[in-house]
């Protein structure tokens, strides 16, 4: 699942959460920039704002 599909389920899965955590594997690294390729501006931003990408070894 890459960072923008993430944040999606973030907002559908948890709609009152200030912070959606996501931790992902370095293989496919994916960073806030995915948002703004997938989304338009003023969404990837919120987005963005929610979600705390953690990156694994």
């Amino acid at each position: 699942m890459g960072v923008a599909k993430a944040g999606v389920v973030g907002d559908e899965r948890y709609p009152d959460a200030v912070r959606v955590r996501l931790f992902m594997d370095n293989l496919k690294t994916h960073d806030a920039a995915s948002l703004y390729a997938a989304f338009e501006a003023g969404l990837a931003r919120s987005l963005v704002e929610r979600l705390e990408i953690h990156y694994t070894p």
